[in-house]
């Protein structure tokens, strides 16, 4: 007889449940256990510490963390991808500088990077600070692209 165990037991074991496996096995939790025919090793594509190295600074919309999040990629194997979690973006983050000077841009009104109106998200605190996030994530991008420009001409004059 084969072992049987939950879905989190067998990911904690290093597996995942096979994509469409369905269960009528029950254990005492009343939870759907699986058999190792229904389960395949996980083989990351992108691990999470090779994740976690390419990492550097802040979220470019909230000035929140990043952090490695498991997820699966377009051929749907599984995969460690850099991102915020408040946000609900994937990104590698930007130096603290640049989402600083983003952020007070945007919220003096000289920072607008789309046609979203400031004026179309006030009506609760909520939809504000998500448009904040947005617009900062779409300047501390700009920001970052100009800065790389003016240091390569920088260097290329020394």
């Amino acid at each position: 007889m084969s072992e049987e165990y939950t879905y989190d037991e067998w990911k904690d074991r290093g597996y995942f449940v096979i994509k469409d496996s369905y269960s009528t096995k029950k254990n005492e939790k009343d939870e759907p256990v699986f058999t190792l025919d229904q389960v395949e090793w996980k083989v990351y594509q992108i691990s999470e510490e090779i994740c976690a190295k390419n990492i550097s600074g802040v979220c470019p919309g909230c000035g929140g963390v990043v952090e490695p999040i498991e997820t699966v990629n377009n051929s749907d194997e599984p995969t460690f991808w850099s991102g915020c979690n408040h946000c609900l973006i994937f990104c590698c983050g930007v130096d603290k500088s640049v989402w600083q000077t983003a952020r007070k841009l945007v919220e003096e009104g000289r920072g607008f990077t789309s046609c979203k109106s400031r004026h179309d998200y006030e009506d609760t605190p909520e939809r504000l600070e998500y448009w904040k996030d947005t617009e900062t994530s779409h300047l501390s991008g700009q920001i970052r692209q100009i800065l790389f420009e003016y240091n390569k001409i920088v260097e290329a004059g020394k």
